[in-house]
């Protein structure tokens, strides 16, 4: 969804329907678009009554995640935090999504350097939102040369130290773009995000270019 703020007390509105228990979230991008906007979302009932509300307080783009108790139709609110009178001609960007991953993943690392028949680690935080068996990770897409090791992580467990081995022919130079995709037993999967190691490597960003986000580089460097 795609919307503009025209002034300070302007709110825009989107009808939904919802079904018993689903659960839907909400995510804006703004600052992290470059529009100086920042969004308060809210989710109304029929009647107008507010259901859930996303936090003013994060520094972050806007987000909403709700399960909805009833079925039925509700309303989206979208508004500009400061409301003043200088907010306007401000462009905004919505995702609306059924949550459906079981779980998240998450490193503080985006950038791994190895010698050729050398190892790299990297340590992985996994959030669990369902009671899910173990988790597998891959490299996407597979790198020649490349293998991962230790590459699951145990049922119950959060935290793993994956294993990056280079082949011993692989020559100094060689480097590679990726990300890394877990998958449970049911085939749920997710892309391990680098926010955590963008936020790192920019301190003084707000909000990391979104390109960015999942991506990590590799680089086999002489002994």
């Amino acid at each position: 969804m795609n919307g503009k703020i025209n002034c300070g007390s302007d709110r825009d509105y989107f009808r939904f329907t919802a079904t018993k228990e689903e659960k839907l979230i909400f995510q804006s991008a703004t600052r992290s678009l470059g529009s100086p906007c920042d969004l308060v979302l809210a989710i109304k009932s029929a009647d107008g009554k507010t259901v859930v509300q996303s936090d003013p307080g994060q520094p972050s783009d806007a987000a909403l995640t709700n399960k909805f108790e009833r079925a039925g139709d509700y309303y989206l609110e979208v508004r500009e935090l400061s409301g003043g009178r200088d907010s306007s001609n401000l462009p905004y960007r919505i995702k609306a999504s059924r949550f459906e991953s079981g779980f998240t993943a998450a490193t503080e690392e985006n950038r791994l350097e190895l010698n050729p028949g050398g190892t790299a680690r990297l340590k992985v935080t996994c959030t669990r939102y369902e009671d899910i068996a173990a988790i597998r990770f891959a490299v996407e897409p597979p790198m020649g040369g490349i293998s991962l090791e230790n590459a699951e992580i145990q049922e119950k467990k959060n935290e793993i130290e994956l294993t990056f081995k280079a082949s011993e022919d692989l020559a100094p130079g060689f480097w590679a773009h990726f990300k890394l995709k877990g998958t449970d037993a049911s085939g749920t999967i997710a892309i391990a995000s680098t926010k955590p190691a963008l936020q790192k490597n920019f301190p003084l960003m707000l909000n990391s270019p979104a390109v960015l986000e999942g991506v990590f580089s590799l680089a086999v460097k002489s002994k």
